[in-house]
């Protein structure tokens, strides 16, 4: 690959998105996400539209949209002018749920895509529900999330009337929706806990707790019981129980106790098995910096291993920044939009195949991030 490939990779990664900035607890959590769903009242849900119902619906809310603060900072998609491409980088990003999904569950598309320039707040409008709001956060952090997603709830709770019922609260398509309509989940490396086997001793200690924990990404997973990277979503799975001030605590609460969980058994593990660590960590290393081609798979495993080495201390020059954001700029469809952005010349046998030239940009991604990167001496 020539300098000039080198340089465009550079490039995009000084933008700095959200996802690329250093956060709380970032040793052992990468992201954090606060959903709000609501309702129109007088409308049916979106999967009992009827005539011209989506577009009412539809018109309405960003009608209001128009009149929140600062309505230029936002950006309105419809989704009849989204790319299959762009989609997919939105899906990326946590904003729009897989095309796999969608024709399984027989899920509409939405009507519009709202975001904000940096991407870290975005508004689904006629999914599954009328409105979606969401907003996002590098490392572990519910509170900016929430509040953004709730000053922007509030504004459309000036302008329009959200379907509500004293017995249930807000109402929802799902019943496990009910009640505040919020959704909070993160991003979390559970290395250390899986390595140790404690993982079924930490999901027994959460039994009681209303999260979840699922693979987050899970179609890297499905023929290997360990997710990804060792990367776990854990989000709440119930939302009727409490107000959102009391969910923001318990799932703060829960995702805090996690943190200490898996730093007191990485120490504890470190103690007794320094040499596997650290030699998961070379290995790692040494395949990211000799590798040609990289599947996704391979990519975030090693990110995984990075992200635990450098919790460890075992790692210097990168941080965990920069290692979430390897997360995000390792994806097919973001690599995919660099490379027609770029002028990139790939091998001749690489260019016969899309795959590939994805590959070949991951591992060269991977190998810019990882430049400055050694390994402490024990």
């Amino acid at each position: 690959m020539e300098a000039d490939n080198e340089k465009t990779l550079q490039n995009d990664e000084n933008n700095n998105p959200w996802y690329a900035l250093n956060g709380d607890d970032g040793d052992v959590f990468f992201t954090s996400r606060v959903r709000i769903i609501r309702n129109l009242a007088n409308f049916p849900f979106p999967l009992q539209f009827k005539a011209d119902d989506r577009e009412r619906v539809n018109a309405i809310l960003l009608d209001v949209f128009s009149k929140v603060k600062n309505p230029d900072d936002y950006h309105v998609l419809p989704m009849e002018d989204l790319s299959s491409e762009n989609y997919s980088v939105l899906q990326e990003r946590g904003i729009l749920k897989p095309m796999s999904e969608i024709k399984a569950r027989h899920i509409p598309l939405p009507s519009t895509v709202v975001m904000n320039t940096k991407g870290d707040v975005s508004v689904l409008i006629n999914q599954i529900d009328h409105l979606r709001l969401a907003a996002f956060k590098s490392g572990l952090d519910f509170t900016k999330p929430f509040s953004r997603v709730s000053e922007l709830d509030a504004e459309f709770q000036n302008n329009v009337q959200f379907a509500s019922s004293l017995e249930f609260g807000y109402l929802t398509s799902a019943m496990k929706d009910l009640g505040s309509g919020i959704k909070f989940s993160a991003w979390v490396n559970l290395q250390m806990t899986i390595r140790s086997g404690k993982l079924p001793e930490l999901l027994e200690k959460l039994k009681t707790s209303p999260v979840e924990l699922s693979p987050a990404f899970p179609e890297l997973s499905r023929d290997n019981q360990v997710p990804a990277g060792c990367i776990f979503n854990i989000a709440t799975c119930r939302s009727l129980k409490g107000s959102e001030v009391s969910q923001l605590a318990d799932m703060e609460a829960v995702c805090s106790f996690i943190a200490e969980y898996e730093r007191k058994i990485s120490q504890e593990y470190a103690d007794n098995h320094m040499t596997v660590i650290v030699n998961s960590v070379m290995r790692s290393l040494g395949i990211a910096r000799n590798s040609l081609l990289l599947s996704l798979r391979e990519a975030i495993d090693i990110i995984g291993d990075v992200h635990t080495g450098l919790r460890l201390g075992l790692v210097t020059g990168i941080d965990f920044g920069r290692l979430t954001g390897l997360l995000f700029r390792v994806q097919p469809a973001h690599l995919s939009y660099v490379m027609e952005e770029g002028n990139f010349d790939f091998e001749k046998d690489v260019r016969q195949e899309k795959i590939l030239m994805i590959d070949r940009l991951r591992a060269l991604a991977i190998q810019e991030a990882f430049e400055n990167i050694s390994l402490r001496k024990l």
